[in-house]
């Protein structure tokens, strides 16, 4: 009725190993051990995929660095363009009032 332990933990590593989808030797991710099939630790990006991401990133800020500049000249000229408004406006309601035009 009870199970060798050895037998138990070959019935739990072929689970993993049918459950994860590698089997010892097949894949080069993996390694033989004592036997047993253990995943090598992946972790990180490799520098040729920093070295893509970070030119990826310079691509985009030069184009987008020259656009913000060209619409922050357009702001300051519609702005300008406001102001003198406002100023023409200013100037029309005292010469409706007083019949001259303000001196400044």
């Amino acid at each position: 009725m009870f199970l060798r332990f050895d037998v138990a933990l070959r019935q739990v590593f072929l689970y993993d190993v049918i459950v994860a989808g590698h089997a010892g030797g097949r894949n080069n991710d993996s390694r033989v051990m004592g036997g047993k099939t253990m995943l090598k630790d992946k972790k990180g990006f490799t520098l040729i995929e920093l070295l893509i991401v970070v030119a990826i990133i310079a691509i985009l800020a030069s184009i987008a660095i020259p656009q913000f500049s060209a619409y922050r000249v357009k702001s300051y000229n519609a702005a300008a363009q406001a102001d003198l408004r406002n100023l023409r406006s200013l100037m029309e309601a005292t010469q409706i009032e007083t019949q001259a035009y303000p001196i400044f």
